[in-house]
């Protein structure tokens, strides 16, 4: 196959060939990321764990380095729903963006997230990376929080793997 053949099927699959000019170099950072672009519609986005859409009750709390010994201290807890989890990160909904006067999505918050799987419990440390406001007519306020997963003891890194690859 032709270059200009290859380059016109790739950027616009209805545009005849006749109707396109040859490739310029100038072209060719616009045809790498629509080739990538193509590779990933057909065969799948492989660059991120595969979420998976999961409804499970989960409870949040925000940590904080405060003792002395530089363990993590917890503040009161927030019960909400996963909306979907992947290996590396998950996201939730919770009732409020606050527990107490702490935001849950600030600058360099660690979450502390408890998973109730059906095979039991699953404690997980994350980094909230983006939320948002969720206002329905006739229901209450509700946000969705995003977050990446940090740290997760060995044995509920187990349990939770085997939850995924059951889904």
């Amino acid at each position: 196959m032709a270059w200009g053949t290859f380059y016109a099927l790739l950027v616009s699959p209805t545009t005849r060939l006749s109707d396109r000019d040859p490739p310029s170099k100038g072209d060719m950072a616009d045809l790498l990321h629509s080739v990538g672009a193509r590779l990933r519609q057909w065969f799948g986005n492989r660059r991120h764990p595969a979420r998976r859409r999961v409804s499970i009750p989960c409870s949040v709390s925000v940590c904080e380095e405060r003792d002395g010994r530089g363990r993590l201290r917890r503040t009161p807890t927030l019960s909400g729903n996963t909306l979907d989890l992947s290996a590396t990160g998950l996201a939730f909904t919770l009732p409020a963006i606050r527990i107490g006067d702490r935001y849950i999505a600030g600058e360099d918050r660690t979450l502390r997230i408890i998973l109730e799987l059906p095979t039991g419990s699953v404690e997980s440390y994350a980094i909230p990376t983006r939320y948002e406001r969720i206002e329905e007519r006739g229901a209450a306020i509700s946000y969705i929080i995003g977050a990446r997963i940090t740290r997760i003891r060995e044995s509920d890194r187990e349990r939770f793997f085997n939850y995924l690859s059951s889904l």
